[in-house]
């Protein structure tokens, strides 16, 4: 998850498991593996490169609050986060470690979600 590529802690080994799930897929290049944790660290952690990253952003945009959810939003992104979740844990899809990895995040955003319903109420 990006949440977990922009962590000090969980950065590196998110970024192998990230790049693990598209090596050797066609048309895709990735780094060699003994390359990325250092490529992490100048870009994430030292903020260097050429491109923009969340760094950048300059804080003038409109404010956060102005991108709330109502209620009935939070529930039907639940739904489809909780559908997700059921798809990718069940069937064909148990033992594949990608999606366990994705089933990780679901559950992760499923319990941020809870919570910030939880505020709402």
């Amino acid at each position: 998850s990006y949440e977990k590529i922009i962590d000090a802690e969980t950065g590196p080994s998110e970024v192998d498991r990230f790049a693990a799930a598209i090596e050797g897929k066609a048309g895709l290049s990735v780094i060699a593996e003994e390359a990325r944790e250092c490529v992490w660290r100048e870009l994430i952690i030292n903020g260097k490169g050429n491109a923009n990253t969340y760094r950048d952003r300059d804080g003038n945009g409109p404010d956060e609050n102005q991108f709330d959810f109502t209620l009935e939003q939070m529930y039907k992104i639940q739904d489809e986060i909780q559908r997700m979740r059921e798809k990718y844990s069940t069937g064909e899809w148990v033992g594949d470690a990608i999606a366990e990895a994705l089933v990780e995040y679901l559950d992760s955003y499923l319990a941020a979600n809870d919570e910030e319903i939880r505020f709402m109420l």
